[in-house]
């Protein structure tokens, strides 16, 4: 039924034939399968840290599996962002949308809306990427992001949010809303020395001041 590879205790073991696998794995009971996952992903994180952090979704998986969804939740953002990193934005979509499915299993409190704060904004981009930056899955990630209050997030990550947004809004061709949205972007960044963040919101109003300028201009003609 098994191959194994090695000499015990650094052999590894393979099942023959996946139907093989997934019939052992039907055959357990429900308590026993949460149990070996859970021992699964507490062996990885202890003893196998550099698999974990090369393969967080591995870990998530086996975490959810367990029951113990907030020690998962955390992997599955890492799993997003390292598939961000690498532009796998689908696999990023369906890793963290998959932790914010968690997030309903968990109480309502500062920590719960601090990681869906974190989720939603590393998953903007990614639907930027593969849906284009009008999608209402945009605006509804970002939007969620200042429905939770923006004093969640903080910094670059503050900047990040309004940044999305005022490209939501400006490519729907919803001018009004960019250029508030713009100057909230000058304000953010108004006690910073970075002049590559000063860039930003300076280039984003010139946008909006240029298609308002071209529109009035077509109004005239």
């Amino acid at each position: 039924m098994l191959y194994v590879r090695g000499i015990a205790p650094d052999a590894t073991y393979q099942f023959k034939h996946a139907l093989i696998r997934d019939a052992a794995y039907e055959a357990l009971l429900k308590s026993r399968r949460k149990d070996l996952h859970g021992l699964v992903a507490r062996t990885m994180a202890e003893g196998f840290p550099v698999l974990s952090g090369a393969h967080p979704e591995l870990l998530a998986h086996h975490w959810t599996e367990a029951g113990l969804i907030a020690q998962a939740i955390p992997y599955w953002k890492l799993a997003g962002r390292r598939a961000v990193e690498r532009s796998a934005n689908a696999e990023a979509i369906s890793h963290l949308t998959r932790g914010l499915d968690l997030l309903n299993e968990l109480p309502e409190n500062p920590d719960r809306l601090r990681q869906e704060c974190e989720l939603q904004i590393t998953l903007g981009p990614a639907l930027m990427a593969t849906k284009g930056f009008a999608a209402p899955e945009v605006g509804k990630a970002y939007n969620r992001v200042r429905e939770l209050g923006l004093h969640i997030a903080e910094g670059i990550e503050s900047f990040s949010v309004f940044w999305g947004l005022f490209a939501f809004y400006i490519t729907r061709s919803e001018l009004q809303t960019a250029r508030e949205l713009g100057e909230q972007l000058l304000k953010v960044v108004t006690n910073t020395k970075d002049p590559a963040l000063l860039l930003g919101p300076h280039r984003a109003l010139g946008q909006v001041f240029l298609h308002l300028g071209i529109r009035k201009l077509l109004v005239y003609t």
